[in-house]
C-alpha cells in the first residue's frame, strides 16, 4: 500500500471510491424504463457534487499555506489532466462520429463528461478571488445564492420560468463547482468552531431531508414541466444531501483501509476513463431489458474492471499512470 497522510481522514476517500459506482451508474444507458431506475439515478446525484465538496475541504489547508502558489499548482495539475483526457476522448468521438472538436467543448469538455475538470477550474479561481481580495462574507454567501439560483433556472426548473426546458446545461453545470467547492472549503475553514454541530445525528437527518427535497422536486418537475426525473444533474435537494454525506464523513473518522487508499489513488483516473469500456457496454446492452439486480452489478463489474486495469498499469507503468493523473514524474 502506497504511503499516505496519517492526519487525513480515511472515510472521505472511501467515499470517493464508493461514489465511482455511481457516477457510472449515471451513464449506463439502460434499455429499461423503469421507475425505480430513475429513482436511482436520482439517488446516485450526490456523486460529482461530493467531488467538488472533497476538493474544496482538503485544498483548505494548503490554500493558508500559500494561496497563490497552491491554487496555481491544482490549476496546472488539472489542465495537464484535461489535456491528456482530451486527447484520448477527441481520438475516440472522431473514429465514432468522424467528428473532431470545437473550440467550444474545449471549455464545456471535449467528451460528456470531462465538464468537471474546467467546471473546477472555475471553483478553484472563485475560491482564490473572494479569499485573497477579503471579499466581504455576506456578498460571497449573495453570490452564491445567485449562483444557484442561475444553475436551477438554466436547467431543472426553466420549464416553470421559460414555459420550456432549456437546453444549455452543457453550460450552466460549469458553475456547479463553485458552491460546493466553496461549502466544503468554508466547512473545513470552521470546522473546529462548529465540529461539535458536525455529528452523525445531524449528518443523517440531513442526509434524509435532502434525499425527500430532491425526490419532491423531481416529481414536481415531471408533474408540471415533464422533466424527466433521471435527468436532473442538480436540485436543491442535492445541496442538503451532499453536505450530510461529508459531515457524516467527518463524523465516522476511520483509519486508512484499502477502499480509502483505491479512493485516494484511484478515484479521478475511474471517473475520467470509465467512458471508454461503457462505449462497448452500452452498446452491447442497447437491446437488452436487465433485471434489477443486473442494473445493479454492472457498474460494480465495470468499477472492478478499471480498478484492475487502473492498478495494473499503476504497478507496471508508473509513469503512464503519472501521466493520465496530471504528475509529471
Amino acid at each position: 500500500m502506497k504511503k499516505t497522510n496519517q492526519s487525513r481522514n480515511a472515510t472521505i476517500d472511501t467515499l470517493r471510491f464508493i461514489g465511482g459506482f455511481f457516477v457510472i451508474f449515471l451513464h449506463i444507458h439502460y434499455n429499461n424504463h423503469l421507475e425505480i431506475v430513475d429513482h436511482l439515478r436520482l439517488m446516485s446525484r450526490w456523486a460529482v457534487p461530493y467531488y467538488f465538496i472533497v476538493s474544496g475541504y482538503f485544498f483548505q489547508q494548503n490554500f493558508l499555506k500559500d494561496p497563490l502558489n497552491n491554487t496555481f499548482k491544482n490549476i496546472i495539475k488539472i489542465v495537464s489532466i484535461y489535456v491528456v483526457s482530451s486527447i484520448i476522448y477527441i481520438t475516440i468521438n472522431y473514429i465514432e462520429s468522424k467528428h473532431f472538436f470545437s473550440i467550444t467543448s474545449l471549455f464545456i469538455g471535449t467528451y460528456y463528461h470531462l465538464w468537471f475538470l474546467p467546471s473546477m477550474i472555475i471553483g478553484y479561481i472563485y475560491i482564490y478571488t473572494v479569499n485573497t481580495f477579503k471579499i466581504n462574507i455576506y456578498i460571497q454567501y449573495s453570490i452564491i445564492l445567485i449562483i444557484i439560483i442561475t444553475i436551477l433556472i438554466l436547467d431543472s426548473y426553466s420549464g416553470l420560468f421559460f414555459g420550456r426546458i432549456l437546453k444549455v446545461y452543457s453550460y450552466s453545470r460549469l458553475l456547479i463547482s463553485i458552491p460546493f467547492m466553496y461549502l466544503g472549503f468554508t466547512i473545513r475553514k470552521n470546522q473546529e468552531r462548529i465540529k461539535n454541530h458536525l455529528n452523525k445525528s445531524v449528518g443523517f437527518i440531513l442526509l434524509l431531508i435532502g434525499y425527500l427535497i430532491q425526490m419532491l422536486e423531481a416529481k414536481y418537475l415531471l408533474e408540471n414541466t415533464h422533466y424527466p426525473i433521471a435527468n436532473h444533474i442538480f436540485l436543491i435537494g442535492t445541496i442538503f444531501y451532499t453536505i450530510a454525506i461529508l459531515i457524516l464523513c467527518v463524523s465516522f473518522q476511520s483509519r486508512d483501509n484499502v477502499l480509502s487508499d483505491y479512493g485516494r489513488r484511484y478515484s479521478l483516473p475511474i471517473y475520467l476513463y470509465h467512458a471508454i469500456p461503457l462505449i462497448f457496454v452500452n452498446k452491447f446492452i442497447i437491446s437488452y431489458k436487465l433485471s434489477i439486480a443486473e442494473i445493479i452489478i454492472l457498474p460494480l463489474l465495470i468499477q472492478v474492471l478499471m480498478l484492475i486495469i487502473l492498478y495494473f498499469i499503476d504497478k507496471y507503468f508508473n509513469k503512464l499512470f503519472n501521466l493520465i493523473n496530471g504528475t509529471f514524474k
